[in-house]
């Protein structure tokens, strides 16, 4: 099925995301949010014993290993704030040379240019004036969709530059 998917579909400048709020969930029963010794949970919503446990983060790895190395096409991917909170996908993505942007919270510490480490909201609020941009996305069901992002470099990436944006309300970190 992924072959044909990537055949048809597939495209260098497409983004793979990862978001797993896009699924109905489904009855009443759940396995795989707690700790392994929950088993009992496990068994009850029908896992097989050979299924172990695993975080989001570690399923996030796992699914994007299996669609890099089938060689997937995709010019870079996106994860929410769920993802963002872990400092070794970030990491691991870099060694996979992924060009990745994910979302932060104010208070995540950012790995600087000088390799010392500060708060992102911290960083944002320093930004200059002419760091930031208006910008429309057109008009929207409740009136015009603007933002004002602004980006500020934070270092030298394993294949890159490591930018922190901000945009309204939201942080991300792009590579």
């Amino acid at each position: 099925m992924r072959e044909h998917v990537v055949e048809h579909l597939g495209d260098p400048a497409e983004v793979l995301i990862v978001d797993d709020t896009g699924f109905l969930k489904e009855g009443t029963t759940v396995g795989r949010v707690a700790a392994p010794v929950l088993r009992d949970r496990c068994r009850t919503a029908g896992s097989p014993k050979e299924v172990k446990f695993a975080t989001k983060v570690q399923m996030a790895r796992t699914m994007l290993a299996r669609a890099l190395d089938a060689g997937v096409p995709a010019g870079w991917l996106t994860m929410d704030e769920a993802y963002g909170q872990s400092k070794s996908l970030p990491v691991w993505l870099e060694h996979r040379e992924a060009a990745y942007v994910v979302a932060a919270r104010r208070n995540d510490g950012m790995i600087t240019t000088t390799m010392g480490t500060a708060r992102a909201d911290q960083m944002i609020v320093a930004l200059p004036a002419r760091a930031w941009c208006r910008l429309s996305a057109g008009a929207g069901a409740h009136g015009p969709r603007e933002y004002c992002p602004a980006v500020h470099a934070l270092r030298r990436g394993m294949d890159g530059e490591a930018l922190l944006a901000a945009a309204g309300d939201g942080v991300g970190v792009t590579l």
